[in-house]
């Protein structure tokens, strides 16, 4: 393969109902599987307009059309290469296909800008708490010395009852289980500002937080009623449980942690007015991430609604 050239992998799999296909373009040469097909496009053909029209999906329905005929073998799609160059394409003409990919090509450095954006602040926000939660870097109005403290005597734990089954989509309040994604449910058990730890699972040491009305999986440790200051025991335990857990956890089929892990958890403490300091910090780092990954999503469907418009020719371009 080499660059510029395309690649179509006739493997089904998430998101790829119809296979994927693939450009190479970082390197001047690549190997692959002899099951893809290659192609390239001629010199009149923007190779670049085409990347944009495979992502978007043009061709699925005539692949769908053309595998319904047969059964499926081994993971791939029964498409045979003579079936894949018969497809028919739709496309302007080269200065067309030029101006669009350019229009595209725009929206990708954007989405591709904010990305390195978010994880810059991502590297900058973790240094910041590698820094305050171990008090190398103090505000300097603060010098009173840090207490230790077990977890276990700052706040109440308890566990949710309920099975990670019980999720209703589009249910009334937030639903946690050991999962980084939070679900729905139609019922809640708890009205509190809480800190929520997986117990189990790949996540095993997940940290959520949430204020009002949600229920909890029978697994997912619900701690609240904090003396001392729940955001910045928030961020400490991002920061220290999971280190404390690699250490702890209980290997099986699916790992876990037990009530004594989180219960006699050190943490370490500043007083109350330095844990309000340290904790509006990095707030304001995750203020400005969340914003980013808010740009990065509208910025993505923007892209998505163009792609719809320019490929299929429902919006023409005059150039």
């Amino acid at each position: 393969l080499k660059k510029g050239e395309f690649a179509y992998n006739k493997s089904y799999s998430t998101g790829y109902s119809f296979g994927a296909f693939k450009r190479l373009k970082f390197y001047e040469e690549g190997v692959a599987s002899p099951l893809y097909i290659y192609f390239k496009f001629n010199d009149d053909v923007c190779s670049d307009f085409f990347e944009f029209y495979f992502d978007a999906g043009q061709v699925n329905r005539q692949i769908k059309d053309i595998v319904q005929e047969g059964a499926r073998n081994h993971g791939l799609l029964n498409l045979s290469i003579d079936d894949f160059f018969n497809i028919k394409i739709r496309m302007p003409n080269l200065d067309e296909q030029k101006k669009i990919a350019e229009i595209l090509s725009t929206w990708d450095e954007a989405i591709n800008l904010t990305i390195n954006l978010i994880e810059s602040k991502k590297q900058f926000k973790k240094a910041l708490m590698q820094n305050l939660l171990t008090a190398k870097i103090r505000f300097p109005q603060f010098k009173e010395k840090w207490k230790e403290i077990k977890l276990g005597e700052i706040c109440e734990i308890q566990t949710g009852k309920l099975n990670a089954n019980a999720m209703i989509q589009g249910g009334r309040y937030k639903f946690f289980t050991c999962a980084k994604e939070v679900f729905e449910i139609d019922d809640y058990a708890f009205d509190t500002e809480a800190i929520l730890v997986s117990g189990n699972g790949e996540n095993v040491g997940y940290i959520h937080y949430f204020n009002g009305k949600f229920n909890a999986y029978q697994r997912t440790y619900v701690l609240d009623k904090f003396t001392e200051n729940i955001l910045f025991i928030k961020y400490f335990l991002e920061f220290a449980l999971k280190r404390k857990i690699e250490i702890e956890k209980k290997d099986g089929n699916t790992p876990y942690i037990v009530l004594s892990t989180i219960f006699g958890f050190i943490v370490k403490l500043p007083n109350l007015k330095e844990q309000q300091k340290i904790a509006e910090v990095l707030t304001a780092c995750d203020d400005e991430i969340n914003l980013l990954n808010l740009k990065l999503e509208n910025l993505k469907k923007q892209k998505q609604g163009l792609m719809q418009k320019l490929l299929s020719g429902k919006v023409r371009i005059r150039v």
